[in-house]
């Protein structure tokens, strides 16, 4: 704590503490062949007690009671929290196109969204993503990105990229070696004429993923929009980090060596422990996402269901719990549109807890049906 101060300071986070977190974020977010041109800026930064505060604060500050947020589906299940609790903001699932291949955004599915959020009576107003994706696993392609993008801003409508686990990308691109992440900065900035991200965009990252502490319950939000920067000034308040906690982020982020030495251990002990799940779910001959990046990964569960309906799903995951002792998190709260698949979190547990997890599951679900 060499630069520890206990007393009042900047609400939206300590200038010294967000200069490090601009410089963090301009050298992993921002692309190369934009970085002669653009650079994050501390005042373009908000500091805040974890993401999910600032989705709650960016509900309330863009939307009126009643409007609605188009989240790409299926997505993580406490954005419903995020949005609604405070801010009274509707959150309408766009179910993504289902491929051989996985998911994916298409200018369909969220035209589709737009029209039963309005059918419904509720004005849409923002778009929230998250890449890469919870519960896939997955980036969003640069592709759909663009096309997320370009949708919006036609829509008149303000962009929230979720980008928590942006350095949590364990599996690269076979042709160049190269993460298949994408950030929103890198999109908005190559459509951009002026070397802004624009003042509808807004980008979150935080501690909690990809350096593993989320009990220090930290997140960034970046934003251009002027108006919504001056209200912070103000709101802030409601959600500022203790500073012996931004002393202590401040000295990890500002070692570049300990991030880059922390960042590549953690992305091997991610591929490792996905791997092995992989592995013991071919051997069951379990069908699942192949994921890329962040910690979960989609397990298709449909042949052990005993109907076609979310109450099946629900007796699935209550036997899952009650006779395996497995916590997967159901389809339905991740607002899948079919029942059946579930999130699995690799990352939380060691390795031989996730092969006590399969022998359980296969003497419940595989032994008994054989015997």
């Amino acid at each position: 704590l060499n630069d520890f101060e206990p007393f009042y300071n900047n609400m939206k986070g300590r200038e010294r503490f967000r200069i490090s977190i601009a410089d963090y974020m301009t050298k992993f977010f921002v692309n190369s062949s934009h970085k002669d041109s653009f650079k994050i800026h501390a005042e373009n930064l908000i500091c805040s007690t974890g993401c999910g505060c600032l989705v709650n604060t960016l509900a309330w500050c863009l939307a009126e009671s009643g409007d609605s947020c188009i989240i790409p589906a299926p997505y993580y299940p406490a954005f419903d929290n995020d949005l609604n609790v405070v801010s009274n903001v509707v959150p309408v699932p766009a179910f993504l196109e289902q491929t051989n291949c996985g998911f994916v955004l298409t200018q369909s599915c969220l035209d589709a969204a737009y029209d039963t959020s309005l059918n419904q009576g509720h004005r849409p107003l923002m778009l929230l993503l998250t890449n890469p994706n919870n519960p896939t696993g997955t980036c969003y392609s640069r592709q759909e990105l663009e096309t997320a993008l370009t949708w919006a801003r036609e829509k008149r409508m303000f962009v929230i990229s979720d980008e928590i686990y942006a350095n949590s990308c364990h599996t690269f691109s076979s042709k160049k070696h190269e993460p298949f992440f994408t950030s929103m900065f890198d999109i908005a900035l190559s459509i951009s004429e002026n070397n802004t991200v624009g003042e509808d965009v807004f980008i979150l990252y935080g501690f909690s993923k990809d350096f593993c502490l989320s009990g220090l319950r930290t997140g960034i939000l970046y934003a251009e929009n002027q108006e919504f920067l001056k209200a912070q000034d103000n709101l802030s308040y409601f959600g500022s980090i203790s500073s012996d906690t931004q002393s202590i982020l401040n000295g990890l982020i500002s070692d570049p060596q300990w991030v880059s030495d922390f960042l590549s251990e953690n992305n091997k002990r991610l591929s490792q422990s996905c791997t092995l799940l992989m592995s013991l779910l071919d051997s069951l001959n379990i069908p699942y996402l192949r994921p890329t990046s962040a910690m979960f990964l989609v397990i298709d569960l449909r042949k052990f269901l005993t109907g076609t309906t979310w109450e099946d799903e629900k007796i699935l995951f209550e036997k899952l719990c009650n006779e395996c002792r497995i916590v997967l998190t159901p389809g339905r709260d991740c607002h899948f549109r079919k029942p059946g698949y579930f999130r699995c979190c690799y990352a939380y547990c060691k390795p031989q807890a996730l092969r006590i997890a399969f022998e359980r599951f296969e003497k419940v679900f595989i032994q008994k049906v054989k015997y």
